[in-house]
């Protein structure tokens, strides 16, 4: 303080200026988990797409269960439960549901994932369904329905 004294002016400690701070730091909060949100929403996508087209694609529907339900252990023992077989059916049904990323991308900045794995779904045979060529749909059963 240039007079000396050590109480601070009432500007620094004024209700305007912790107004203005507090608003900083929501708005910049809310930006943060917004970016969050849409890099989770597109990594759960870019899971769903991949599992579908490179895993499960031409293989016979009791294989595919077993990959995904291999593949949902593994990554649920390294990341957690958000990594179930049934969160891993969600991200194929949404990598089925919308297949175009120009479709995904304003979707993810728009919904959360809670949203979006709340969109209308197809049964999980279905989605077996769409990863495999149209001879080998008939034999994907509903086997992991809830």
């Amino acid at each position: 303080m240039p007079d000396g004294s050590t109480d601070p002016s009432p500007d620094v400690t004024s209700d305007a200026l912790f107004g203005d701070v507090t608003e900083l730091i929501e708005r910049a909060r809310a930006r943060a988990a917004s970016a969050v949100n849409t890099e989770l929403v597109m990594l759960y996508w870019s899971i769903g797409r991949r599992v579908c087209e490179d895993v499960l694609g031409g293989e016979r529907a009791e294989y595919r269960k077993v990959v995904v339900q291999r593949l949902a252990t593994r990554l649920a023992e390294r990341y957690g439960r958000g990594y179930s077989w049934q969160n891993l059916f969600r991200m194929l049904k949404f990598a089925e549901l919308y297949p175009d990323p120009e479709i995904v991308s304003p979707l993810a900045r728009k919904l959360t994932w809670t949203n979006i794995a709340e969109l209308p779904t197809l049964s999980i045979s279905a989605v077996l369904a769409s990863c495999t060529p149209a001879a080998d749909q008939p034999s994907a059963p509903d086997a992991f329905a809830p």
